[in-house]
């Protein structure tokens, strides 16, 4: 695996965290580079030697919207942010039925992982 630069400042120190860690994100997530975080954080948790398990689970075609409810098919693929009275449209990213396939999937995963504690 590609090393990934990690900067200092702003960064979560999750290897001081007290169990295992578990990360869902979609590759194709266009509201923030949610794979790319995740990747940092799986780095930053070998580096030292994090002694819990840890996942980090990505989807492909599956954009920001994975995290909404998980039994919900929205045909939504971009959203409307206001700024000093302006609207901006952005993109979730993903398909609907690579949200839909990420949010089933990583429904079973969480409770097994939960089942697990």
């Amino acid at each position: 695996m590609e090393k990934i630069k990690l900067h200092t400042y702003g960064t979560i120190k999750v290897e001081k965290i007290n169990g295992p860690v578990l990360l869902f994100s979609g590759k194709d997530d266009r509201v923030w580079p949610s794979s790319l975080m995740a990747d940092m954080i799986e780095q930053r948790l070998k580096e030292n030697n994090f002694k819990y398990s840890f996942q980090n689970i990505k989807y492909e075609e599956a954009g920001h919207l994975i995290s909404s409810d998980p039994e919900s098919n929205s045909n939504s693929r971009t959203g409307i942010i206001n700024i000093d009275g302006k609207d901006y449209e952005y993109e979730y990213g993903g398909t609907n039925e690579g949200d839909y396939k990420a949010k089933q999937d990583s429904r079973s995963r969480l409770m097994y992982f939960i089942e697990k504690l």
